[in-house]
Formats: C-alpha cells, structure tokens, sequence
C-alpha cells in the first residue's frame, strides 16, 4: 500500500534528512538535503555534501566565518549517513512548494534517511545567522 500524500506531507519536519536528486544544485547525483523550515506552502532544505574541500576554500577566500560550515559525523545516531556529512551554509536553501516536495515523493524520487538531533539542527540554524551570503529576510523566514 502507498503512502498517501497527506500522510507523507504532515510527515516533512525541520531536521529530518532526505535523499534526492534535483536540477537546483550542479550535478544530478542524488544528495542528502536536511529539512530547515516548513510552512504551510514551503519547504527549505541545505544541501550535504560528503566533500568539503570546495566549501572551505570558499569560506577561506571569502573570509566568512567557519561556524558557517557544519559536520555531521558519520553514523551520527537517527541518521543513515555513512560518511561525515558537511553543510554550507552559506548557500541560499533549495526550495521546493510543499506540492512539488510531495510529487517527488509520489514518484519514488525522495527516500528519508533519518533525523539530525536538535544540537545539530542548532548549529545549522546558527551558521545561517552567522553568513554574510544569506539575506536577512531569508534568516528571518527560517527562524534565525
């Protein structure tokens, strides 16, 4: 049986982990995306990345400040991530309609992998309040 949409939708909480492909990042190797906000018509979501050498040559030549770069380590409890797990963020989150995310779903494009705790959460929402790259009204919308 299916797991109906509705289901799947008041299922898409901040902090849970998704794995997916989509045309909004450079390459169409599927990655981890954590849920940063949902409303009752958006969701957020920053990007994993297993390889962090690009990201922190970025930072470093943009003098922005580390805490703008967050890890997950591997097999972090509540989470299928086999390898450390690196988030930039400084890079404006990937935006989907709740809609859009649900469809994806529908299509057997979306597998959930797991849930970051609230200390990692926190350090996400506090590196995005840290960037100099994300607007204030964008911080503001997310919650930092």
């Amino acid at each position: 049986m299916d797991l109906p949409s509705s289901l799947f939708t008041s299922s898409i909480e901040e902090g849970n982990i998704y794995y997916f492909t989509t045309d909004q990042i450079n390459t169409q190797v599927p990655h981890h995306f954590i849920c940063i906000k949902k409303s009752d018509k958006v969701v957020l979501f920053n990007c994993c990345t297993s390889n962090p050498d690009s990201m922190y040559k970025f930072v470093t030549a943009k003098k922005l400040s580390e805490e703008t770069i967050v890890t997950i380590p591997a097999f972090t409890k509540g989470t299928e991530l086999t390898k450390h797990t690196y988030i930039n963020c400084n890079e404006d989150p990937i935006e989907f309609t709740l809609e859009q995310f649900t469809d994806k779903f529908k299509a057997l494009k979306v597998k959930s992998t797991g849930t970051i705790d609230a200390e990692y959460f926190s350090k996400i929402l506090a590196g995005i309040r840290a960037s100099d790259m994300i607007d204030e009204e964008m911080k503001e919308f997310i919650g930092c």
